[in-house]
């Protein structure tokens, strides 16, 4: 055969002069191979793929309700966590928390709390369809004018009673 021509030999195609297809793999018995520049750490990318596939969604919105018969507007904020992928179970999450209100025009007053499934309400009338189970607390304002801000900590998640997430923090 000339230089120009290919060959198909066990599947792989070969140009130029016939050599044989596990010529490469000479010398490499015994050795480890080599890693992808990707790989890394096996719980670390199982981490990463768990956390794609079932992180929960956290959202703290403020809403108001107004009292049909006296007028009043009556404003308060829901804290509204969604699991993908999950079905409710006891010990599911745990939420330590660090509440953030405001107490005046300026002022803020941090308040730790631990919340847990049992502190909070499932929530089946949403108005989007939820791919997993949705909670939601609500924080009404005080008659001091205090109102929550923000949210801050680290969620404690196991999407199954088998499987349990890397702390996810929240802020």
């Amino acid at each position: 055969m000339d230089q120009g021509s290919w060959m198909m030999i066990d599947g792989a195609v070969n140009p130029g002069p016939w050599r044989p297809a596990w010529h490469g793999l000479r010398g490499v018995r015994g050795r480890l191979p080599r890693l992808a520049d990707w790989a890394g750490d096996l719980d670390e990318e199982l981490g990463h793929l768990y956390r794609l596939l079932y992180e929960p969604r956290i959202r703290l919105e403020a809403r108001q309700a107004r009292n049909p018969r006296s007028g009043d507007v009556h404003h308060y904020r829901v804290l509204l966590v969604t699991f993908p992928g999950a079905t409710p179970f006891p010990g599911m999450f745990t939420l330590e928390a660090t509440e953030r209100w405001r107490t005046g025009l300026v002022r803020h007053d941090e308040r730790s709390r631990t919340i847990t499934e049992k502190d909070l309400d499932l929530d089946i009338g949403g108005a989007e369809a939820p791919d997993g189970p949705v909670y939601r607390l609500i924080y009404h304002d005080t008659r001091d004018g205090d109102r929550l801000s923000s949210l801050s900590g680290t969620l404690y998640y196991r999407p199954f009673p088998d499987l349990t997430l890397p702390p996810i923090r929240i802020n």
